[in-house]
């Protein structure tokens, strides 16, 4: 599964333009386009559900959801990547987050301590 730290094996393998499209949907966060990022991010999750940039994409789907106060889909959304690909710690750390703004602190924390299993720098 995908995580930042095989970014350049995903890039070099026969899946470039999904990885392109996963740059762009990124990108469009820094311009505050979430629709753009919202539609690239799905798209890339219809073409191939088994691609290991999914997870990446459901994470950002999570993430611009959050923005959007729909801490529910956010939710379920960083589940389904963290499902996709349990190694990758982001998802975990997102996860952690909206769980303690809702006041979940022994789910967060859970997913925080999954976190830093998997490698994570949390700011303690």
């Amino acid at each position: 599964m995908a995580s930042i730290r095989n970014v350049p094996t995903i890039c070099s393998s026969q899946r470039p333009r999904r990885f392109l499209n996963w740059l762009k949907a990124a990108a469009s966060l820094t311009e505050r386009d979430s629709g753009k990022s919202l539609e690239i991010a799905r798209r890339i999750i219809a073409d191939a559900e088994k691609d290991p940039i999914v997870p990446w994409a459901h994470n950002l789907i999570g993430f611009v959801l959050d923005d959007e106060h729909k801490t529910d889909e956010a939710i379920a959304e960083y589940r389904k990547a963290i499902e996709l690909d349990p190694r990758d710690a982001l998802p975990h750390t997102d996860l952690a987050m909206i769980l303690r703004a809702q006041g979940k602190t022994k789910e967060a924390d859970a997913q925080d301590q999954k976190a830093k299993e998997l490698g994570a720098k949390h700011p303690d």
